[in-house]
């Protein structure tokens, strides 16, 4: 309790010595703690310097919040740092300034630039390829945001690794999606954010964390209806799912171009005989595919 009331002092006494000059102003290097120190402008250097390996993120220039100001921060992940700025520049805000990078034994490099207390942070990270990697740093994310006393935490994950190891098909396996859900939630997230997950059940292994499964589909029906369908020149389509779990998505699908005129479309299911991960034996089509143009709706895209 007495640290606590001897940082607000220590916190206040600060704010108040800056008066106006609340700007940051980082370089582009990394460095130990330094002073701060006025700049020309009337500004303030951090005391920390920026080390990235994306490059220059934004401006290089911050706001340190009020003990009450709450707002909200997106902080990227190295999955996708392209998507990041896109989704920053869409949304009118910079990137948190922060050093994401690894050490030379491979080992995650992560630092702050800027406070996040008090902010709402949404933390841009894929499980994709390399899968480990980007999960340990997702979640050595999270941790040090939790430990930096941001007032919520928002996972948006567009693709969640591990996904289809969601059940025991034998036993003495971990049900690997259960056991990631289990990872996030016990670092700290409030919210995760995902995309078309590979089955929907995935949002009942988040016990106390709500879950927005976000789909694509929408998005991708009025492509399909400008730009391929009148490839086919009026001839009947079909709609085929690769295997009978991707059934409700391509029934979704099916239904998205049926509401926008595509009457002469049917449903198709693709059963897989598997000798092993990764491997198939055998195919059988259960449907009309005869004379039809097909559409395949998946959701991942593995060993093609």
């Amino acid at each position: 309790f007495t640290a606590v009331l001897g940082a607000q002092s220590h916190h206040s006494e600060y704010a108040n010595s800056l008066e106006t000059n609340d700007t940051f102003t980082s370089s582009t290097s990394i460095g130990a703690p330094k002073s701060p120190k006025k700049n020309p402008a009337g500004t303030v250097s951090s005391p920390y310097e920026l080390g990235s390996p994306f490059g220059s993120l934004g401006t290089g220039e911050f706001k340190e919040p009020a003990p009450n100001e709450s707002s909200f921060k997106i902080l990227a992940g190295r999955s996708n740092v392209k998507l990041a700025k896109e989704v920053a520049n869409y949304l009118g805000v910079e990137l948190m300034h922060a050093t994401v990078e690894a050490f030379i034994d491979g080992e995650s490099n992560i630092q702050l630039i800027e406070p996040v207390r008090n902010n709402h942070i949404f933390v841009l990270q894929s499980t994709c390829h390399p899968v480990n990697d980007n999960l340990i740093e997702l979640f050595l994310l999270i941790r040090c945001l939790r430990r930096a006393s941001a007032a919520s935490i928002t996972a948006v994950v567009p693709y969640f690794g591990y996904a289809r190891q969601d059940r025991k098909l034998e036993p003495r396996v971990p049900i690997s999606a259960s056991d990631v859900a289990i990872m996030l939630e016990s670092a700290g997230i409030d919210r995760l954010l995902a995309v078309d997950l590979h089955c929907g059940q995935i949002q009942g292994f988040f016990h106390h964390v709500p879950v927005d499964n976000l789909s694509a589909l929408r998005e991708m029906a009025p492509y399909v209806v400008k730009e391929i369908v009148p490839l086919f020149e009026g001839e009947p389509i079909c709609v085929v799912s690769p295997d009978a779990g991707g059934v409700a998505r391509a029934k979704s699908f099916l239904e998205l171009l049926t509401s926008q005129g595509i009457n002469d479309i049917v449903l198709a299911i693709t059963v897989k005989h598997r000798g092993g991960p990764g491997e198939m034996e055998g195919m059988s089509v259960v449907g009309d595919i005869e004379n039809k143009h097909c559409i395949i709706v998946d959701d991942m895209i593995d060993t093609a």
